[in-house]
C-alpha cells in the first residue's frame, strides 16, 4: 500500500513532467524513500 506521502509525490511529479528530471525532492515528504530499514518504520 502507498502511503500519501508516495501518492502526493506522485501527483506532483506527473504534474511537473520532463521538469522533474531537473528536480530533487527533498524534505519531510520524501525522508521515507530514504530509509530502508524497515525496523526505522514508526
Amino acid at each position: 500500500m502507498l502511503s500519501t506521502n508516495t501518492t502526493m509525490l506522485q501527483t506532483v511529479a506527473n504534474g511537473l513532467g520532463e521538469l522533474k528530471n531537473d528536480m530533487v525532492f527533498v524534505g519531510g515528504a520524501v525522508a521515507e524513500l530514504y530509509a530502508n530499514d524497515p525496523a526505522a518504520k514508526f
